[in-house]
């Protein structure tokens, strides 16, 4: 598990697995689920860069203490701002 900072200081868990070199994938779960959900369909995406991420205040990211973060465009911003910190347009 790594982890990158949101803009607004929390700590966002994700994880890369598959093929390195394969094609990136970004598994998004659920509302209120976590990465662990795609773990089913790891041995089908080995060739693909498999990104999966835990949104704010699941799995093993930070929670925030102002419930006006957990918004579906500030969630999107955190996937927006792992990809470009991963380097994936």
């Amino acid at each position: 598990m790594d982890f990158i900072t949101s803009k607004d200081g929390l700590k966002l868990a994700y994880r890369i697995d598959g093929n390195p070199d394969g094609l990136p994938l970004l598994c998004l779960a659920g509302l209120t689920r976590n990465s662990t959900d795609f773990d089913y369909a790891m041995p089908f995406l080995s060739n693909c860069k498999v990104i999966r991420m835990d949104y704010r205040g699941r799995g093993a990211s930070d929670w925030s203490s102002d419930p006006m973060t957990y918004t579906i465009p500030t969630e999107a911003q955190d996937a927006l701002d792992l990809m470009d910190y991963l380097g994936i347009d």
